[in-house]
């Protein structure tokens, strides 16, 4: 819903296992505001890969005031409880981003 009130890029993440589509992979983005973890979507949920093995996602920019330092400009992407090493973020210029992931490198 948040892609009809604000703008948003069309974030697009790719799992993969040895090469086919991965689907029912487990994905949260995450990243620091003022000083807490905070994940997308919220704490208690997640994103899950479809047939195609991909979440997409409209995510809006990461702009945030003074106040809310520290923040990360950008989100790690988690796939099953791990940290990808992988990051995304997002210019709210209505971009389409796609990113690829190995489940086997993920894990």
């Amino acid at each position: 819903m948040t892609h009809y009130y604000v703008p948003t890029d069309l974030i697009i993440i790719r799992v993969t296992k040895h090469g086919f589509p991965a689907s029912g992979v487990r994905v949260v983005l995450i990243h620091e505001f003022k000083g807490n973890i905070m994940s997308i979507p919220g704490n208690s949920y997640c994103f899950y890969t479809d047939n195609s093995g991909q979440v997409v996602i409209h995510l809006g920019g990461v702009t945030y005031y003074d106040k809310c330092a520290p923040y990360e400009p950008h989100y790690w992407i988690y796939i099953n409880g791990q940290n990808t090493s992988k990051k995304i973020t997002s210019t709210a210029s209505g971009k389409i981003w796609s990113i690829d992931i190995e489940l086997e490198e993920a894990n």
